[in-house]
């Protein structure tokens, strides 16, 4: 009996011993696990070795800095989060965005509720940062110890029901019966395509084609029907811009092509409202241009000798800057570049312009729906709607920006701006409206 008390004794003992230590393991693995659940700042020096292109590129151009970061996550949006209207106010918006996510220690709240206007450009690249960011953050989280948790949320407005419907779509926020008025909309996911893919070809043509169905899906509540015709013309249109996206972007960075439709009541008309954006990050058309000058200098010169011509015209209250001329000048049939590599090149932005101010030519007969295209590139904005839509002289599509359509006289200072904030690409941001009685009147088909 002694014995058989002695052997449990140590048998118990032995199972003690091992109940403790698993324990032990158990307190030390839970708090290794709270541990990496409760960092919130990333290592600075990591930072630059796993950015992409597209935010070392912003980094770059100082959108990244801890001046950006006084806030602690909070970020207003400003009343019109539009490029044409409050350029330098928007492009704070990114700078304090990268900046408070990849610097700060905080959840980040995007508030918007004293936003009154909001358009596709600016909606697709905030789409475009927000990817970049959760990118970075898995692939940094995926090789470190200490994980780091970063929230992004966001607040409606309270003056714009259909700034919330952009937030809707790009999932900031739910879907709520104070935003469902009714009225519908339709995304256009964003597409985007590299430089360097071997398949940018079928890419490109592919992205082409899916935009020209988006606008024919944006109207078919109306029975538009674009010929086919029509649709190849948009397609090539497309992949003509494409082409030139993919020309002044960074090496290995991408473009990308953003869309949205609102079906809707507005100044009680029954409208389509068709919005698109397509952007790349690199030099600007200014930068880009001045880079090839020794190389294009027949077409630079031709250039220099416009700009000349404009800069004796300036006054205190109506003159340009060098870039907002140049781009302007470049946009026409002929100019690109890159001329000096290909004779073809220089006409792909010009007739998607005349494409889409075509398809809005509804604007025409009701000037609350003019057509609208704008050009974000570096510090400019250039606009351009059927006020002041391309025309043809000598059999070549020209663009003048002023109501004599000529080149050689100064373009309305309203449709080119120069602003002191800095946009490191090039966006094309264009609006057109349908309208189902003026469809009808020009029997359902738009020919271009």
């Amino acid at each position: 009996m002694h014995i058989q008390y002695q052997y449990i004794s140590s048998e118990y003992h032995r199972r003690y011993q091992r109940h403790i230590f698993k324990r032990r393991r158990i307190i030390r693995n839970d708090s290794r696990t709270m541990s990496r659940r409760y960092d919130y700042k990333f290592e600075v020096t990591k930072l630059k070795a796993i950015m992409s292109t597209f935010l070392r590129e912003f980094n770059d151009k100082g959108y990244i800095d801890q001046k950006y970061t006084i806030n602690q996550g909070y970020i207003k949006i400003p009343t019109y989060f539009s490029f044409k209207y409050q350029f330098n106010d928007s492009i704070k918006v990114y700078k304090e965005f990268l900046s408070e996510f990849l610097l700060g220690s905080h959840t980040i709240t995007i508030d918007f509720s004293n936003c009154k206007h909001a358009d596709i450009a600016n909606f697709a690249l905030l789409n475009i940062c927000r990817q970049a960011l959760l990118e970075f953050y898995n692939k940094y989280n995926a090789n470190q110890y200490k994980q780091i948790v970063r929230k992004i949320l966001a607040l409606p407005s309270h003056l714009d029901n259909k700034t919330n419907k952009y937030l809707v779509t790009f999932k900031y926020i739910p879907l709520s019966s104070d935003i469902d008025d009714g009225s519908q909309f339709m995304p256009l996911d964003l597409m985007r395509g590299r430089h360097s893919s071997s398949y940018r070809g079928n890419v490109k043509s592919g992205t082409a084609s899916i935009v020209s169905s988006f606008v024919k899906k944006a109207a078919s509540p109306y029975g538009y029907e674009l010929t086919t015709h029509t649709e190849s013309l948009i397609e090539g249109y497309v992949g003509e811009v494409l082409n030139n996206a993919e020309d002044h972007s960074l090496q290995q960075s991408e473009w990308y092509v953003n869309g949205m439709c609102f079906h809707e009541i507005q100044h009680g008309v029954d409208v389509i409202e068709v919005n698109l954006a397509i952007m790349n990050i690199g030099p600007s058309m200014y930068e880009g241009f001045e880079k090839t000058k020794e190389k294009n200098i027949t077409i630079y010169q031709k250039l220099e000798k416009y700009y000349e011509i404009h800069k004796k015209q300036f006054s205190i209250t109506n003159h340009f800057e060098r870039e907002n001329l140049f781009m302007l000048y470049m946009l026409n049939d002929g100019i690109s570049r890159l001329k000096y590599e290909d004779s073809s090149r220089g006409n792909g932005t010009m007739n998607f312009i005349d494409a889409f101010i075509k398809l809005g030519d509804y604007g025409e007969e009701n000037e609350q729906f003019l057509p609208c295209l704008n050009i974000i590139s570096g510090h400019s904005v250039l606009t351009c709607d059927s006020r002041y839509k391309p025309f043809v002289q000598n059999k070549v599509h020209r663009i003048s920006l002023n109501k004599e359509q000529d080149q050689t006289k100064l373009p309305d200072k309203n449709y080119l701006h120069y602003n002191s904030s800095y946009f490191p690409g090039t966006i094309l941001e264009c609006k057109i409206y349908l309208n189902k009685e003026h469809i009808q009147k020009h029997q359902n088909i738009i020919n271009i």
